[in-house]
């Protein structure tokens, strides 16, 4: 006997993983809105027949039994009638799909696709008036770090009027509280809308975003941004930076940090006054002592060469907001080394002191830089003057012009 294959599977994983992202370009969240759906119509048939969900046919689903899950969700789950209309949409979407990719089962599809939505009763819009509104706000307790967050989250819906998904899915850089203030809102239908921000919303988003250390103020902010500065300072290699100590810096007097880096090899790099006093800043306000790393991990030990490389790719990505092309490069820590030779160079820095600020071990390694400054190359082409020949212009003789016609 021929076993007979279910349809209802395949049906319901085509449909969800190629129909409606591909074919329809539908949005994630329809997809789990339709997923639900779904899943309480199997659940409540399965439970009609006596049998569970996987072992349902694709004719269980009948319009009598879509008729009666309807009624399911009105009179036993108390559903509006929205929400069954929502429901009944998604339905109506699954068998859409079965018209075209199941020309068999079109007359069970079409009698589904014609049970229609029911009307529903318009009400009058329900809002606060701006006393109410105002008590609302007033009674958050903003002396809590959840209750400036709450006020904050209440304030910038009330000044946009997002939807609440809107609302969770913003980002920091989504605000925009330099002038003009504005929030930018990624809505329904994947619509993109900037909402101008009135004085006071921008103040009170502001304060939050100081306070939750959006800006780069965390322990982890703090040191990044000193390691990163060190690291253009001195052009360390990673495992130079990551076997700095507190005892490997010198910020009295001549500013300077002693690296031991390859072949075994120690140098002292001098420090710019702006990166010895982060520096400075960072060991007053994180004290260590001598021996420890000098940019240490959450656990207090030293960092790999694999937490620089994440924490440096996460300050470019914050970075490409404002510069977009950053996305296209793969930047390294390696990178920085490079742009702090470049920055020497082309500030007229001489090639041998730039490569033992690098520890190279002759200046052929340090040439390369040359080589790939396009500036001073225009530089040294606009020292030296053109050849002032004249140029002749050609005139053909008598017998070419004899030979050309000829042809």
């Amino acid at each position: 006997m021929k076993k007979v294959t279910n349809t209802l599977a395949p049906a319901l994983q085509d449909f969800f993983t190629k129909y409606l992202p591909e074919s329809r370009g539908l949005s994630r969240h329809t997809l789990l809105s339709y997923r639900d759906t779904l899943v309480l119509l199997l659940r409540f048939v399965a439970g009609l027949r006596n049998k569970t969900p996987v072992t349902l046919e694709l004719d269980a689903i009948s319009p009598e039994a879509v008729l009666a899950f309807l009624n399911h969700l009105e009179e036993e789950r108390h559903n509006k009638t929205s929400s069954r209309n929502v429901r009944l949409a998604a339905i109506h979407a699954f068998f859409r799909y079965i018209t075209i990719n199941m020309p068999e089962s079109i007359d069970q599809a079409q009698r589904i696709l014609a049970i229609p939505f029911k009307r529903t009763v318009t009400r009058p819009i329900d809002y606060l008036e701006y006393e109410e509104l105002h008590a609302v706000l007033s009674n958050i307790d903003r002396a809590t770090r959840d209750g400036r967050r709450d006020y904050a989250l209440l304030a910038l819906m009330f000044n946009s009027g997002a939807r609440a998904q809107e609302i969770v899915d913003l980002s920091a850089c989504d605000l925009q509280l330099e002038s003009p203030k504005q929030v930018k809102l990624f809505g329904k239908g994947r619509k993109t809308r900037i909402c101008p921000l009135w004085p006071q919303t921008a103040q009170v988003l502001k304060e939050f975003v100081s306070e939750r250390m959006l800006e780069g103020n965390t322990w982890c902010g703090q040191r990044d941004r000193v390691m990163l500065a060190t690291l253009y300072n001195t052009g360390a290699r990673v495992s130079e930076l990551i076997g700095l100590t507190t005892g490997s810096v010198v910020l009295e007097g001549s500013a300077c940090v002693h690296l031991h880096g390859k072949g075994r090899k120690q140098r002292t790099v001098p420090l710019w006054r702006t990166t010895a006093s982060q520096l400075r800043q960072w060991l007053q306000c994180h004290p260590r002592a001598a021996n420890q790393p000098l940019f240490p991990n959450r656990a207090g030990g030293p960092m790999t060469r694999t937490g620089v490389t994440d924490r440096l790719k996460l300050a470019v990505t914050t970075a490409a907001k404002r510069f977009p092309e950053l996305k296209k490069r793969h930047i390294s820590p390696h990178t920085i080394r490079h742009s702090t030779a470049m920055h020497l160079l082309q500030s007229g820095v001489d090639l041998t002191v730039i490569a033992l600020w690098l520890g190279h071990e002759s200046t052929a390694t340090t040439h390369v830089y040359v080589e790939a400054d396009l500036a001073m190359k225009e530089s040294a082409l606009n020292a030296l003057r053109a050849p002032t020949i004249k140029s002749k212009r050609f005139r053909p003789t008598e017998g070419i012009l004899a030979f050309l016609e000829g042809l």
